[in-house]
């Protein structure tokens, strides 16, 4: 597929899940979907293991549990995200602090480079810039590696975590060169992954949680430096708003207190004298912080399980809001040193209060990285995001923090990278993605832009009173005013609909087919894109309609409360209807309907 489209000139994006919130693997040409089929595993070796660019990190470590070994990063996506996809942006999770990032997991990759030539990249020698293929490519990369190290990068010894731009100095230790570590977080515009060598680690003996609720938001926040200091595996935030609405879920409700103003939870492993004696450790050193309302000392896996399972549906949580308000995510991957933590949400909370606008707040804390969202009317104030999006940046700059800590740049953050970097490794960023990519087809528009502001055309937010192009009368769909659009974008696209979870029964369809077609999300969508006014999806809304059985597991189970039936499958006869109607005959005026290119219809 690539060797074709570098042939033809084709955009080529690989896409795991399509899990992201940057609009990664979002491309005007093709898309590889590797989640269908590219879901082998192994061999294991020792305490490795190769796993092919489909394989959903949950399912991993499930075959690995019986070894004894896991892989450690874990996104809140890890039931449904791909290996290839934590590649592509160095994917990480609440347990950072033990186990890093995706990058440092990498042993070898297996690629394919933007010719349709296949590779194995791994640590070696640095072979001569001046070679052809393969080793010319590397030596080139080296090159540019030790240029980028002679220059200072612009954020604070302590931060945690970076995703930002390429991370060229990584890619070079001493007389080693590890491509594999700018490939890394590269979101696909460098090499499309085929499988990756994995270090894995032994799996704990033991887990233990402290669960602290405190009536401020704020007040946690500057507790991190000293929470750090009992060393957790994890150290993770959620504010009153992602606790208001999970109490809305009863299985989550009895383990939050009334009127919480926020959560920091802490996680210890390792033998259980360890975990046992962190965990007391913390609660005594910890129960005199201010505004803490309750401590609880938790060793019993199934309240620990529920607790985590609260934090990993915060992002859908957020959109159980009804009142037409949406969590915006075009800030949300700021992040600072720890210890800055408390003084940069103060901040970006009064920027966000000048503008008129609420926020809410959450992840990890322990890393010094919040995904903080605003909620905004986004067909009414799509005009403020350009304007926030710069204050906030440049607030995370000047606190010594990046703009991407955990969820790369996309179509989102790229327009930052030259701000934050400077021209001199802007430059070395773009020569770096020439020598792997020189005709520009591997997901283009990500990382290295020409844009110096938040991009909006890209946005797909639909008028709110079209659908399938055309005005309609809201009772003709049952929507009132703005109903439509609110529907349209009910759905966060997080993929909990997509999970291989044995503990929840959504979705049959997709289970049994494996495909993007048969998930609730893609009923969604296709009502988003037809609110839009997507003339080209009339043909095919049917099909994608009709992958559904009617029973109802996405209703019961989905954290946004979202069901497809009773969101779209109820209105399938007069979307059809509405379908055939514009596409089979012409209009009243007698003009015929013309695809999105002007030509008509046949």
């Amino acid at each position: 597929a690539v060797a074709y489209c570098a042939e033809v000139g084709i955009a080529v994006a690989p896409r795991g899940a399509g899990t992201g919130l940057a609009g990664e693997s979002l491309t005007r040409g093709v898309v590889l979907d590797f989640s269908a089929h590219m879901r082998s595993i192994g061999p294991v070796e020792s305490d490795e293991v190769w796993a092919e660019a489909g394989v959903v990190p949950d399912v991993l470590n499930r075959t690995l549990g019986s070894r004894g070994l896991l892989f450690g990063p874990d996104p809140a996506t890890s039931d449904r995200c791909t290996v290839g996809g934590m590649v592509g942006v160095n994917s990480t999770g609440g347990h950072s602090l033990v186990y890093g990032d995706t990058r440092r997991r990498l042993r070898a990759l297996e690629v394919v480079l933007s010719d349709g030539t296949a590779a194995v990249l791994a640590p070696g020698p640095p072979p001569d810039a001046s070679a052809r293929g393969l080793d010319g490519l590397l030596g080139r990369v080296a090159a540019l590696a030790r240029k980028a190290q002679a220059l200072r990068l612009p954020f604070g010894p302590t931060l945690a975590r970076n995703r930002h731009g390429y991370l060229l100095w990584e890619a070079l230790r001493g007389d080693r060169l590890d491509p594999t570590q700018v490939v890394a977080g590269s979101e696909g515009t460098l090499a499309v992954v085929v499988r990756a060598r994995l270090a894995l680690d032994p799996v704990p003996a033991a887990r233990t949680m402290l669960l602290m609720q405190f009536t401020d938001r704020i007040a946690p926040l500057r507790l991190v430096p000293e929470a750090l200091v009992f060393k957790p595996a994890a150290l993770e935030f959620m504010d009153d708003v992602v606790l208001r609405m999970a109490k809305q879920m009863p299985a989550f409700a009895p383990v939050i207190a009334s009127g919480a103003g926020s959560w920091l939870v802490a996680s210890f492993e390792g033998t259980a004298e360890e975990a046992r004696g962190a965990l007391h450790a913390a609660a005594e050193g910890l129960r005199g912080a201010p505004c803490l309302a309750a401590i609880e000392a938790i060793e019993d896996p199934r309240r620990r399980s529920l607790i985590n399972a609260v934090r990993q549906a915060a992002v859908p949580l957020l959109f159980r809001r009804q009142d037409g308000y949406i969590p915006l995510p075009f800030i949300e991957d700021a992040a600072v040193p720890p210890e800055r933590l408390g003084e940069y949400i103060a901040e970006v909370e009064g920027i966000l209060r000048r503008h008129g606008l609420e926020m809410t707040c959450y992840a990890h804390a322990g890393s010094g990285e919040l995904h903080v969202r605003p909620f905004m009317r986004p067909w009414r104030q799509t005009g403020l995001m350009p304007r926030i999006a710069d204050e906030v940046l440049e607030c995370a700059l000047r606190y010594g923090g990046t703009a991407s800590g955990e969820h790369g740049d996309g179509l989102l953050r790229s327009f930052f990278v030259r701000r934050q970097y400077g021209d001199e490794m802007w430059g070395l960023f773009k020569e770096l993605k020439a020598a792997f990519d020189p005709a520009g087809i591997l997901n283009p528009g990500k990382k290295v832009v020409e844009e110096r502001a938040l991009p909006l055309d890209g946005l797909r937010y639909p008028r709110g009173d079209a659908v399938f192009g055309v005005a309609v009368r809201a009772e003709e769909l049952h929507f009132a005013g703005e109903e439509l659009a609110r529907a349209a974008f009910a759905c966060t696209g997080c993929g909990s609909c997509r999970t291989v979870k044995d503990t929840e029964r959504m979705c049959p369809v997709f289970r049994a087919a494996g495909v993007e077609e048969a998930s609730p999300r893609a009923k969604l969508n296709v009502l988003r894109d037809l609110a839009m006014g997507n003339l080209s999806l009339a043909h095919d809304v049917r099909g994608v309609l009709d992958l559904c059985l009617w029973c109802r597991s996405c209703g019961r189970e989905c954290p946004s409360g979202l069901s497809v039936p009773e969101a779209i499958l109820g209105k399938r006869g007069e979307l059809n209807a509405a379908a055939r109607a514009l596409v089979e005959r012409p209009t009243e005026a007698g003009a015929e309907i013309r695809r999105d290119d002007g030509h008509p219809r046949m």
